[in-house]
């Protein structure tokens, strides 16, 4: 709920009225008593002096009082209308950062407010407010103030989704270096998402984020390498593209370089190569990078056979909803081969895979089912 300042803006006026004429009393309450205290009543003003003492010094509370008040309900929106060469009296920290706001010099401070109303820290949440500081910011020309609207814009979050806008927003953070906009707006190009489809656009926003160390952009470019989508189809291009990506932590690229070794495309064919790969993007939780692995361990390809690993790994790529793993699995259950032989949790394997339209799955449940209609898969065949 936003607070009532927020709701009624002409009230940050008054707030900040009541704060400058608070200065009144306070010095004309110094001035009288000081001129209270060296009077004598011989001159017959002493009284009168004492008199106005003690008014301004109730107006003084009066002030001070109501000062607090509006602090409590009003906090956190009002700016100073004396300027900013008369210090604030009463200046709490989300005020201060409104005021670092408006400076052209400190958008750092515009995008630590949105951040605190686009999460809700210290304020009522209130994603109106955050993206307008966002676009505060990047008025200003601050690549983080146009990257976070253009995220607003393309995930909707406290905002309609509007892939257009997003693109834009994203075109300015790249325009002043962000390297997650380029990836992100040559992301756009690639699926014609808010923008329409150009691959070559894609591949010169991809390569801008990958030269710079964003090396999502590196996968990204690889794939379309290897694909030939926005330019010449290159293998080599492609590996080299994976590699700096897979050295620094992707696990996608981890993986594709590790089939490009298997099958020796782009690269010198090379088992024990891909079996490290697999078995890095693998314990990045890459389900298609564990059955793999585990294809090897199965068909002793790089690594010893060892069906008891194989099985460990279809395991785990199965329950990360890699179906051909389940199917794998189930085979191993079936034979026994690294685990105990057992055809009903061959039967929920098989079944899992027909569901993800794995048709020799389905085969092998009929087949099964055909011997022993006992299992519970078997009841609507």
């Amino acid at each position: 709920m936003l607070k009532l300042a927020e709701t009624f803006p002409f009230l940050y006026d008054i707030v900040g009225f009541y704060r400058a004429i608070l200065y009144f009393p306070l010095i004309g309450t110094i001035i009288i008593l000081i001129i209270t205290y060296y009077n004598t009543k011989e001159f017959g003003f002493g009284e009168l002096f004492e008199s106005l003492g003690f008014v301004s010094i109730i107006s003084f509370c009066v002030n001070l009082f109501f000062v607090g008040v509006c602090y409590v309900f009003f906090n956190g929106h009002y700016q100073n209308p004396i300027g900013p060469e008369i210090p604030n009296l009463i200046l709490s920290p989300i005020e201060q950062l409104f005021n670092s706001c408006s400076d052209e010099n400190a958008t750092a401070a515009c995008i630590s407010l949105g951040e605190m109303y686009e999460n809700g820290d210290e304020v009522s949440q209130n994603y109106e407010t955050a993206i307008g500081l966002y676009q505060r910011a990047c008025t200003l020309e601050d690549m983080n103030g146009c990257f976070r609207v253009g995220n607003m814009y393309e995930s909707g979050i406290g905002i309609s989704e509007n892939y257009f806008e997003a693109a834009r927003f994203y075109r300015s953070a790249c325009n002043l270096e962000e390297m997650n906009s380029c990836f992100r707006l040559g992301n756009m190009y690639e699926n014609g998402v808010g923008v329409s489809e150009n691959y070559l656009e894609a591949a010169r926003l991809y390569r801008i984020a990958c030269n710079n160390g964003f090396t999502e952009g590196c996968f990204n470019l690889g794939v379309m390498y290897e694909s030939g989508n926005g330019v010449d189809e290159d293998e080599e291009q492609a590996v080299r593209l994976y590699r700096i990506a897979c050295n620094d932590e992707n696990i996608n690229s981890c993986f594709n370089l590790g089939v490009m070794y298997e099958d020796g495309n782009g690269v010198d064919e090379d088992e024990e190569q891909a079996v490290r790969l697999y078995r890095i993007a693998c314990e990045g939780e890459h389900a298609s990078a564990c059955f793999h692995l585990g294809w090897m361990y199965d068909r002793g390809n790089g690594v010893d056979e060892n069906n008891r690993e194989a099985a460990r790994l279809y395991r785990i790529a199965c329950n990360a909803g890699h179906v051909y793993s389940c199917y794998r699995l189930g085979r191993l259950y079936a034979r026994g081969s690294g685990v105990n032989e057992s055809d009903r949790e061959a039967a929920r394997l098989y079944q899992i895979a027909c569901n993800g339209e794995y048709s020799r799955g389905c085969q092998r449940l009929n087949r099964l089912c055909r011997s022993n209609s006992n299992f519970r898969e078997c009841s609507n065949r």
